[in-house]
C-alpha cells in the first residue's frame, strides 16, 4: 500500500475540497442524506463557507494524499 501524506488546504484549493466532500457524501451519506442534497450539491456555497474557514486560525483543513493526489480531507 502506498503511503499517505497530511498536507493543508490552501485558498486555491477550495474546489478540489468541495469536490471531495460530494464524492464523500454520496459514497457514505446516500440513504441518510436526502439524495436531492447529494445530487443538487451547491458548490459554491461550499467553496465560500470552506474559504471562510482556510482563512479562520481556528479551523485546520487538511488534503488526505496518496501519491500526492487528494483522496479525502479532514477538517
Amino acid at each position: 500500500m502506498n503511503p499517505v501524506d497530511f498536507v493543508p488546504v490552501k485558498e486555491s484549493q477550495a474546489d478540489t475540497l468541495g469536490q471531495l466532500r460530494q464524492k464523500a457524501w454520496a459514497s457514505a451519506y446516500r440513504g441518510i442524506y436526502p439524495d436531492d442534497m447529494i445530487d443538487r450539491f451547491d458548490y459554491a456555497w461550499h467553496k465560500e463557507r470552506d474559504l471562510l474557514r482556510i482563512r479562520n486560525p481556528k479551523f485546520d483543513h487538511y488534503f488526505i494524499r496518496q501519491n500526492e493526489i487528494p483522496v479525502g480531507y479532514l477538517t
